[in-house]
């Protein structure tokens, strides 16, 4: 999907998406990198410069080359993906120190295994992904995954988590928080 991708296509495709979101009222807090595929390194520019222009936070992962050739990217792309993060963090842009997820493959024990998750987030800002969905005929029609995402929002929704984040000294924020620092 993203081999085929020109940057300029790219960049034409999130502009008209915010643009879209902005025309329908949403105020938006910041872009979503949707399962990581804007961070493409030949496309994530456009995802950047979006975001920047619209003074809002993005998801990009504070990576040096060594990490992210860690993970598998090429020496020469990992070196430019360390050399932006740098750059982003010169000009006072706030990225992500952390990310992390709840599973969709398993609901059982959800409330144990956020507590685990939660108490491995690094310091500073972390990106944590889960899916609360009510039970409803249709999340049960398109999700395979319902049960996982029903278990998702029983548990963050119970007070066992509440305090257990609260005890934990967990400081919960919204990307509203970072958009409003970048705005200042």
């Amino acid at each position: 999907m993203q081999a085929g991708a020109t940057l300029e296509a790219v960049r034409a495709e999130v502009q008209a998406q915010f643009n879209k979101a902005v025309q329908f009222g949403i105020v938006p807090t910041h872009m979503d990198a949707h399962m990581l595929t804007i961070l493409h390194p030949r496309l994530v520019s456009a995802y950047i410069e979006t975001a920047t222009q619209a003074k809002v936070p993005f998801m990009l992962p504070r990576i040096s080359a060594e990490a992210a050739m860690a993970h598998g990217y090429e020496t020469k792309i990992a070196e430019e993906l360390g050399a932006l993060v740098q750059q982003l963090e010169e000009q006072g842009i706030p990225l992500v120190d952390g990310f992390d997820s709840m599973p969709l493959d398993d609901p059982n024990d959800q409330i144990n295994f956020a507590k685990k998750k939660l108490r491995e987030l690094p310091q500073g800002i972390t990106h944590f992904v889960f899916h609360p969905s009510t039970d409803t005929p249709e999340l049960r029609a398109i999700c395979p995954d319902w049960p996982s995402r029903v278990a998702n929002y029983e548990a963050f929704m119970s007070h066992e988590i509440k305090d257990f984040i609260k005890n934990e000294g967990i400081q919960v924020i919204g990307y509203d928080v970072l958009r409003d620092l970048m705005r200042s």
